[in-house]
């Protein structure tokens, strides 16, 4: 082996390491700034298992978001996104949903933003849920009531309640 295939080898190595390091790395879930705004930051919030069988936590527990600012809603449906205003326990939430079909699940990426005082507090979260159709009776039926009766609107106002 020639002293150029042995450097090559070893400026390869170094650099593959570099990369496995760099995508490893642990890094601390809060505090860690959003943009260039020092006072955006993101934490996790505490909040209750979603106790269900056929909806799961993808990204779990929620990620919290304060911003300075007011909270910004544009109503509107498309493309597997739903953004309202909706009325959660007497406040206003600014609330997007975006859903996505992959092998015979759904996945749901949730947005919730309200204003905290002078600041917006966004919380999200993912969930899957399967298609209820995958399973035979009774599984199937349990399926789809516990999707009908699935609302995270009532953990999502415990969370932010919890970070006041």
């Amino acid at each position: 082996m020639t002293l150029a295939n042995r450097s090559f080898i070893g400026i390869l190595a170094v650099v593959i390491i570099a990369a496995v390091i760099w995508r490893l790395w642990p890094m601390d879930p809060v505090n860690i700034p959003t943009d260039q705004t020092p006072t955006s930051t993101t934490t996790l919030v505490s909040v209750p298992q979603l106790n269900t069988e056929y909806i799961r936590a993808e990204e779990w527990p929620p990620k919290v978001v304060r911003t300075p600012g007011v909270v910004t809603c544009e109503p509107s449906e498309a493309n597997g996104q739903f953004v309202a205003w909706k009325e959660i326990n007497g406040r206003q939430y600014c609330v997007v949903n975006t859903s996505e079909g992959a092998a015979g699940s759904v996945f749901t990426e949730y947005q919730y933003s309200v204003a905290d005082g002078s600041d917006v507090v966004t919380l999200s979260f993912t969930l899957k849920a399967v298609q209820c159709a995958n399973y035979d009776e009774p599984k199937k039926t349990a399926c789809s009531t516990e999707r009908a009766a699935f609302n995270p609107d009532v953990l999502v106002d415990q969370a932010i309640q919890a970070l006041r």
